[in-house]
C-alpha cells in the first residue's frame, strides 16, 4: 500500500507548504495537484505583450520566493526553482530558475519520484 496525502482529495487540489506571504492575483488559474511554498507571487501584468495572469498547469511545484508574472503558462509536471523570475511560458516537463528565469532541464520527472512524490502528493 503506498503512500496517501491526507491533506488532498482523489480529484487533486493545491498545496501550500509554509504558507506565508503568498501573493496570487484573484484571476490566476491553477490546475490540480500544485504546491506552491512561501513567499510566492503569482502576479498580474497590465500593459504590455504579457498582460495578464499566470496560468499553472497541474502537477507544478513552485519553490520559495518564485516570482511567476503577468500571461504566462507553466506546463504540466514543471518545477519552478527558490527565488525564479519567470516572464515567459515553460513547457511540460521543464525544471527553471534563475532571474530571468531559464530552462536548466527538460526531464522534470526525477523531480516526482521517490520521496518527492510523498511530499508533493502526486
Amino acid at each position: 500500500m503506498g503512500f496517501k496525502c491526507p491533506l488532498v482529495p482523489k480529484w487533486g487540489g493545491i498545496r501550500f507548504r509554509h504558507h506565508s506571504c503568498i501573493v496570487m492575483n484573484g484571476s490566476v488559474i491553477i490546475g490540480k495537484n500544485c504546491t506552491l511554498h512561501q513567499g510566492v507571487t503569482l502576479g498580474k501584468s497590465f500593459a504590455g505583450e504579457k498582460a495578464g495572469d499566470p496560468i499553472l498547469s497541474d502537477n507544478v511545484v513552485v519553490f520559495a520566493g518564485a516570482k511567476i508574472i503577468g500571461n504566462v503558462h507553466i506546463g504540466s509536471h514543471v518545477v519552478v526553482g527558490a527565488n525564479a523570475v519567470v516572464i515567459n511560458d515553460v513547457p511540460d516537463f521543464c525544471v527553471v530558475a534563475g532571474v530571468p528565469a531559464k530552462i536548466i532541464s527538460h526531464d522534470s520527472t526525477k523531480c516526482f519520484e521517490g520521496i518527492w512524490k510523498n511530499v508533493h502528493c502526486f
